[in-house]
């Protein structure tokens, strides 16, 4: 499976959603095989579903400053 995410750089505000399904139900479930962020100078990278990654390297956050927050605010699975 290939990277459901990655982002090298960059000071602005990411946020990744699934988003409404069409019956009006919650929001789904973000499924991929892994996580890269790198170097982020500012703003945060917000992941608002629940994450499963089933594959890849899991999540790799790397470089960057204090500033290049990471959220997962529907939770985090991992399966590699």
């Amino acid at each position: 499976m290939g990277t459901l995410f990655d982002v090298n750089g960059g000071s602005g505000t990411i946020q990744v959603s699934r988003g409404i399904l069409p019956n009006s139900a919650a929001p789904g479930t973000l499924i991929g095989g892994g996580i890269n962020i790198a170097n982020r100078t500012g703003g945060a990278v917000t992941f608002t579903d629940q994450v499963t990654i089933t594959g890849g390297n899991g999540v790799s956050i790397s470089g960057g400053t204090s500033a290049g927050a990471v959220n997962f605010n529907g939770g985090l699975d991992i399966t590699t």
